[in-house]
């Protein structure tokens, strides 16, 4: 699995490859979270272009799924995208709007809103 580890001011995050596939269907997070464990990282920074291709649309379940594993194992999870590409679902754009109550998922337009967002946490 092609992740750097990045050091952080509060710990260590993995961070995918811009660019690059990583993740090909949902379950495949479940390799992201053992690198985790493996590398103890609390936190991943992600692309895109890293996740699958169904992630944006709401009605496919990559999202809720992939979400819903890095909470159970309390890793927060950046996702770097530039405004409208790739396009949001509208219920994907709902989601974005309950999850900037809490501070395990953040949707950010380039990698320093990524880091600053996964240190504050």
């Amino acid at each position: 699995m092609d992740l750097q580890v990045v050091e952080l001011d509060n710990g260590i995050a993995l961070e995918g490859v811009p660019g690059a596939p990583l993740l090909r269907a949902a379950e495949d997070c479940t390799e992201v979270i053992g690198a985790c464990f493996e590398n103890r990282a609390r936190a991943v920074l992600l692309y895109a272009a890293n996740l699958p291709t169904r992630f944006f649309d709401l009605r496919s379940g990559d999202a809720g799924t992939i979400l819903q594993k890095f909470r159970q194992y309390r890793i927060r999870l950046a996702v770097i995208a530039a405004p409208g590409d790739p396009p949001l679902s509208r219920h994907f754009q709902e989601l974005l709007i309950d999850e900037r109550r809490g501070h395990d998922f953040a949707l950010v337009p380039d990698r320093a809103a990524a880091v600053a967002w996964l240190q504050r946490g």
